[in-house]
């Protein structure tokens, strides 16, 4: 009997039938599956945590304008409960004549710092307006900006003035007088022109 004859031995890799199909599957697999990851990562981040953050610029300003002014209602109504006890204790029997003085005069000198105190006596009263005119070569020119309120504000100061109001609202050291698009906002209260400065 004859032997069987002898292959060789195989060199390479023994691919089995099937096993090429099967791991160009998990590849095709593992890439679509890491794709659609990274686009679930990509939607996650794209979309703002709240409708707040949804909402257009201007909406933002103007719920964030609506807040400040809330805010300003509740410190004014606390202003006038303080200044209601400041009065009451003004009226009651404080000592001696001396003391009642020197505290007068330090709650007199800490309402005109506040704006809390009612001034009177001369008064210089600057209006301010937007331009009739249609047409300018730079039309920044034909309305009134913050930065032309506050030189009004600053001048007056300069000038001595004890207190200074832009439409009613009395101006502090700490009033921030800014431009919000065609309108002015001063101390969290919005004001359209004509804007009407009055220094005392």
């Amino acid at each position: 009997m004859a032997a069987p004859p002898v292959r060789p031995p195989l060199r390479g890799r023994l691919r089995l039938p099937g096993a090429g199909g099967r791991a160009r599957r998990r590849r095709r697999l593992a890439v679509a599956a890491a794709l659609l990851a990274f686009l679930a990562v990509l939607a996650v981040r794209a979309r703002p945590p709240s409708a707040l953050l949804r909402a257009p610029r201007q909406y933002q300003l103007a719920a964030l304008i609506d807040r400040q002014q809330a805010d300003i209602a509740d410190l004014r109504r606390q202003l006038a409960g303080l200044q209601a006890g400041a009065d009451r204790l003004r009226r009651a029997d404080l000592g001696t004549q001396k003391g009642r003085l020197s505290l007068d005069d330090l709650l007199r000198q800490a309402g005109l710092e506040a704006g809390t105190a009612a001034v009177r006596g001369p008064a210089v009263r600057v209006v301010l307006d937007d331009s009739t005119r249609t047409s300018a070569p730079n039309l920044n020119d034909l309305v009134i900006h913050s930065q032309d309120v506050q030189a009004v504000i600053n001048a007056l100061w300069r000038s001595g003035a004890e207190a200074v109001a832009v439409n009613g609202q009395r101006v502090v050291a700490t009033s921030a007088v800014e431009c919000i698009g065609n309108t002015l906002l001063l101390d969290g209260s919005v004001y359209s022109p004509p804007y009407v400065v009055v220094g005392i």
